[in-house]
This record gives C-alpha cells, structure tokens and sequence, in this order.
C-alpha cells in the first residue's frame, strides 16, 4: 500500500463538509463553501495579479518532490486554471504505474492561502512569493517539520497529464463529441478511438433529444490540442476505456456531503445497471427517517413502498417492506428487482452526494443520488 503523502495527509473532504451541509439543508447558509458553476473574476484576477505581472498570468505549473513514507519521495505537479480548476499529479519513485491525479477547483484567500478542492480530498498552499507554493497542513497552518513541503514554479508551463477515471457530462454535437468533467467543470474535446466510438454509439442510442448531455464514467488520458501544447488552455479527452452512461445521475455539488437520514434518495443503478423512469411513473427513491420509528417510505418505480430499517453505524437492513397494490403498465420487472435488492442490504456508504448500498459480501447492490427539492 502506498505510503500517505504529505498532502494526502491534509484534509478529509468528508470530515470538513459534512457539519457546513447539514447546515445548508437546515437553511442556515445560502451556499456551499466557495464552489460556483461559473468563475469568481475577484479571485482569478488576483492570482493572477500575485504570480504574474500581467493580468494574464495564468495558467501556471508547480512542481517539486515531497517526502514519502515508504519511497525515495513523491513527484508534484499542479497546474492552475483561470477558469479556477486545477490538475494536480502526485508520481512515486521507484514505482510503475503509481501516480495519482486529483481535479478539482481552486479559491484564493486574501491571506495568500491557495484553497484546492478535489471530489475526495482538500488542500491547503500558501503562497509564499511568485514562485514558491507552501504545503499547509489540514487546519491551514505551516507544518512544523525539516522535511521539504515547498512546490516551485515552472517555466514555462508543464502539464500535468491526468490519466485516470473520470466522470462528467457527454454530449454529442456538429458531429464531436464533448465531455464535461465533474470536479473541475472543463469541456474538452473527445478524440475519435475505438473506445469514443463505443460511447458515442451507446450515447446516440439512449439519448431523448439531440445534443442532451448525459452522466458518463470511463478512463482517459488528457492531452493538449496542438495549437496549445506550452499552456493547457485548450485540452483534447483520449478515452481509453468506456465504463457505463448513468442517465439518472448529475455531477452533483462538489465539495458537499451528504447524510444518510431525512434525505430523499433517487435510484439511479441498480444491480450495475443504469434506472429508468418510465414515462408518468415515479422514480424510484428511498427516504430514512431519523427518530426512533426507523421509518423507511418511497416508490419502487410503479408503487408506494413503507418499512423499518435497522441501522448501526456501517450496518443497515430494511424490514417488514409493504407496497401498495397498483398494477403499472411498465416497470413491475424492475420494480421487483428493487425490492429484492431491499432484501439484500447490509451495509452502507455515502460519498459526497452518493448513496451506495451493499450485501454481505460488500458487492455494490445500488448506487442513489441525493435531491433537493
């Protein structure tokens, strides 16, 4: 197992988030955190100002080699955005095939602080001149150690070549096809491989209306077009492997963590298969209420479903399943699959704002997304 970096060591996106959501769902904060479909100009134009003379300063690259537990060191490479995301590679030496690939959004304090935010964890740089970033620890604080935690600014700028899984939003148009990445909201260009062609294919067929964006999962290589191989500004997606295409789902709210009870939860796969709404019919959808009823109510795609579950920490099984009795023209096949699947359940767990529950053997059984109404 690799050793823990210094900055896999920061912060845990799960642990920071989940008191500020609750907040968020009770109505006590109008946003969440710092993260906004569209760029905040203030905070680009100040990094900008800060690493660059002009107000065109970005992107720009660090890199450096920090210590690790079990290895000579870790290689770091951060690129940042002006569209406020950033890449950020993480290469162990001495190892084949072990870096590690965070995408996120940045925010910059006016403190100097560099604030990186990832779907799984968050990281904290200080800014010590034009060309020195700082690791700080999980509160955002120097860390009291002789050991090197200082990236340096490249010139020019290098790129990060993210090649990992991803997720974002597929679209095909104008005859291209274009992703729409998650973590940090870029549209890169698809380019045309056996893989592309797999998911175009399956895109084309399951689509409503053309051009309809849809939730897909796969691995890729990034790589920037020609005419901007020296700043990244404009990138080109390699997919190497197509993984599914998840209609039901979205990319969800970066950074939020949901919880477990009092939250609807939509069914968006089943039994590794993606879930469709069958025109004029409910979703499929569960929601636990807290409280000493142990209630559980939703619909199974067809009809009303109520019951009891029994929850201990990462243990959960559902009891005592009644549904009303409505005979649907479509969906009673998968209506039945959910219910044996209710059957199923042991355990559970929740990332970010996806629900997943388990058997005993901790085989994913379904996947749900939390809605807000």
């Amino acid at each position: 197992m690799w050793g823990k970096t210094m900055l896999q060591q920061t912060h845990d996106v799960a642990g920071f988030s989940a008191s500020l959501w609750r907040c968020v769902k009770a109505g006590f904060i109008s946003f969440f955190f710092f993260i906004t479909t569209a760029c905040d100009a203030t905070d680009t134009n100040r990094l900008n100002q800060f690493f660059g003379e002009s107000e065109h300063a970005l992107p720009v690259s660090f890199s450096g080699t920090l210590p690790c537990a079990d290895c000579p060191g870790i290689d770091y490479r951060l690129n940042l955005f002006a569209d406020q995301s950033f890449f950020l590679r993480m290469r162990y030496q001495d190892r084949s095939d072990a870096d590690s690939y965070y995408l996120g959004r940045w925010q910059w304090r006016d403190d100097a602080t560099l604030i990186l935010l990832s779907e799984r964890e968050i990281f904290y740089l200080a800014a010590d001149s034009r060309d020195q970033l700082t690791l700080l620890n999980k509160q955002g604080h120097p860390i009291q150690s002789a050991l090197n935690s200082t990236l340096i600014k490249d010139e020019p700028f290098l790129f990060a070549s993210p090649v990992m899984a991803m997720r974002g939003q597929y679209r095909f148009e104008h005859n291209q096809g274009i992703f729409q990445e998650c973590a940090t909201g870029q549209h890169w260009m698809v380019l045309n491989t056996p893989e592309a062609e797999l998911l175009q294919q399956r895109y084309q067929a399951i689509r409503k209306t053309p051009a309809q964006s849809l939730l897909v999962t796969l691995h890729g290589e990034l790589e920037p077009t020609p005419e901007a191989k020296d700043s990244g500004d404009q990138l080109a997606l390699k997919v190497t492997q197509f993984a599914g295409i998840w209609p039901g789902e979205t990319c969800g709210q970066l950074g939020a963590q949901e919880i477990l009870l009092d939250t609807y939860w939509k069914l968006t796969r089943l039994m590794g298969k993606p879930v469709t709404v069958v025109d004029n019919q409910r979703e499929p959808s569960l929601i636990m209420a807290s409280g000493n009823s142990a209630q559980v109510t939703g619909y199974d795609g067809c009809n009303q479903i109520i019951g009891t579950f029994n929850l201990q920490q990462e243990a959960l099984s559902f009891n005592k399943m009644a549904t009303t009795m409505k005979a649907c023209p479509e969906g009673m096949a998968s209506a039945k699959q959910f219910h044996d699947m209710l059957v199923q359940v042991q355990s559970w767990s929740i990332t970010n704002q996806y629900l997943e529950l388990n058997d005993a053997n901790g085989t994913l059984l379904a996947r749900f997304q939390a809605v807000h109404f």
